[in-house]
């Protein structure tokens, strides 16, 4: 049998193959037409916007050329998916949506490529949990979202500005499925590189990689995703420096004079977990004040190596002339792990020595290192003379601290006390154990409520407070000869916060202010052995000065207890009352 040549087959069915031609040219140009009305009127807007409050798209125009191809100017996209809100916007976008997958319930995009692109993400208070339906739910398929001009990241508390490329990999099953961020990639020069409002680096360069394994979200929740990720930062340019002089009213003085510092970061994470080989270099000058009120400038050096036994650390600042700040700390870690939920835990299981002297230094930063207790805030400026030895973060025996000229400003309890100070802290070994002598002096003091920084209720003078506790633990409440606090009456407060145990001696001078003041005339207590806890803020009372829990009942104090001063309700209905036996 002959077999017709192409062009004979071609003119025997020329006519068949016309109309097949005209009709694919008029059902292209159907889509065409069908295709960019949609997206090009409110018709698109309505059908993709129907959950504004969870997932919401805009563009100022846009075409597709072929099936699954769409091309947008003036892009803007946002979501709000449990406490996460998201929005991406970009000048332009190219994308192809591929039809075969949507048959199996999967929304998979080709390569995605963006101009001119910024990203938010951010934490709410809103939660709004997936909506539930019967079957599986659509899956969302990014394999490479790419942009080779992203402007600014918005990551929660971190911000990066500058101009780089990103690559970012998705996967999602909605209504509660699986989630998954495959190798995503940042490289940016000349970025700017902040978190929580504190500048790290300026006109650097910067390098940031991630990946998350697939997950539900009941495996790891918010800030537990730390657990399970891998992630790699590298990162070299123009650092803050310290400025105590500008910002000393600041828990973390960052910032300043033109970020004359240096920042070089190479740090890998892995499930949580600080990589060995992990290393950072920080140099930046640190700006105070001398006693005199002039300007001091001292170089600071920080150097952190990670190995697979622990993470070491060394802090240097060198003494420059005669009297002028100096510290000198080499520190060990010996976890290598970072939580979420406590990111200045390693700060508190330190080992090592640190050695300072630094005059008129702001006190703030004790703050940052006592988050935990949320009812003492500490402002104010200090002469620094410390030699401490530490180990899991406690002081070893031949620890010392010298407080000096300290400006104290407490905040405790809803009250705001205030006076010039001097402490003096040493660590002394003893069978068992340890023991710690503390001894603060304050030649004048005032004490009045937070919500009137105006008022004072309590003038005081020469106060006196010894403290020691004995022992790995300190002496248990209610033995060692320190009477423990019992109850007069009601339940026991839940939050109650106990001092550290052991002996206590007090003794102060006061005068009451304003119209609550009692009976005319100062007044003196003393009081030895006396065991303190301080609790909640519907109480009133502290167990140094007695007088302060009489504060809002206008009465005089009591007479000295030989037990120790008293601790009196603050006035009818307003908690449990305590006091020392």
């Amino acid at each position: 049998m002959r077999i017709p040549s192409p062009r004979a087959w071609l003119q025997a069915h020329r006519t068949g193959l016309r109309r097949a031609g005209w009709a694919l040219l008029g059902l292209y140009l159907l889509y065409l037409l069908a295709a960019n009305v949609f997206l090009n009127t409110v018709i698109g807007e309505r059908v993709i916007n129907r959950k504004p409050d969870r997932y919401h798209a805009r563009w100022d125009w846009a075409l597709s050329a072929y099936p699954g191809h769409i091309h947008a100017s003036g892009v803007v996209m946002g979501g709000h998916a449990r406490t996460n809100r998201w929005v991406v916007a970009a000048s332009r976008a190219d994308g192809r949506i591929r039809v075969l997958p949507l048959l199996w319930r999967t929304v998979s995009f080709g390569t995605i490529r963006a101009h001119d692109v910024s990203v938010h993400v951010s934490k709410v208070a809103e939660d709004k949990p997936p909506s539930k339906r019967e079957g599986r739910g659509w899956t969302l398929d990014f394999p490479a979202i790419t942009t080779p001009s992203l402007l600014r990241l918005d990551f929660y508390q971190a911000r990066v500005t500058g101009h780089g490329q990103a690559r970012f990999v998705f996967a999602k099953t909605l209504q509660g499925g699986a989630m998954e961020v495959g190798r995503s990639t940042l490289r940016m020069s000349r970025a700017d590189l902040s978190v929580a409002g504190l500048d790290l680096l300026r006109d650097g360069e910067l390098e940031f990689g991630l990946s998350i394994p697939e997950h539900i979200r009941e495996r790891a929740r918010g800030r537990e995703k730390f657990g399970i990720l891998d992630a790699w930062l590298r990162a070299e340019g123009a650092a803050p420096g310290i400025d105590l002089a500008a910002r000393d009213g600041e828990a973390m003085p960052l910032g300043g004079h033109g970020h004359a510092g240096h920042l070089r970061a190479d740090l890998a994470v892995s499930r949580g977990v600080l990589q060995p080989g992990s290393r950072l270099d920080w140099s930046a000058p640190v700006y105070s004040l001398d006693a005199a009120g002039r300007p001091l400038r001292h170089p600071l050096g920080l150097a952190l190596r990670t190995r697979e036994e622990a993470i070491d650390l060394a802090l240097r600042v060198p003494r420059t002339g005669h009297g002028s700040p100096w510290l000198h700390a080499d520190l060990r870690v010996d976890d290598r792990r970072l939580g979420p939920d406590d990111w200045l835990a390693p700060l508190r299981a330190l080992h090592g020595r640190v050695q300072a002297q630094w005059s008129q230094v702001p006190l703030r930063w004790i703050d940052t290192l006592l988050d935990d207790l949320s009812w003492l805030e500490v402002d104010g400026r200090g002469d620094v003379d410390a030699d401490l030895m530490l180990a899991d973060g406690q002081p070893l025996p031949g620890s010392r601290l010298d407080l000096d000229r300290v400006a104290l400003v407490a905040r405790v309890l809803d009250n705001r006390f205030a006076g010039q100070a001097l402490a003096r802290a040493r660590v002394a070994g003893e069978p068992g154990g340890h023991r710690t002598e503390v001894a603060i002096r304050m030649q004048e003091f005032t004490l009045g409520p937070e919500a009137r920084p105006g008022q004072v209720d309590l003038r005081g003078s020469d106060l006196r407070l010894d403290l020691e506790s004995g022992g790995a633990g300190g002496v248990p409440a209610g033995t060692g000869g320190t009477p423990a606090l019992r109850r007069r009456r009601g339940p026991r407060p839940a939050q109650l916060q106990p001092l550290p145990a052991g002996r206590k001696r007090t003794s102060a001078g006061w005068q009451w202010q304003g119209q609550r003041r009692p009976a005319a005339g100062p007044r003196r207590r003393h009081g030895r052995r006396s065991h303190a806890r301080a609790w909640p803020r519907r109480a009133r009372g502290a167990g140094a000065i007695g007088a302060v829990g009489q504060r809002r009942t206008g009465q005089p104090p009591a007479a000295p207890a030989s037990a120790g001063p008293a601790l009196r309700r603050g006035g009818a209905g307003r908690g449990p009352g305590w006091r020392a036996p």
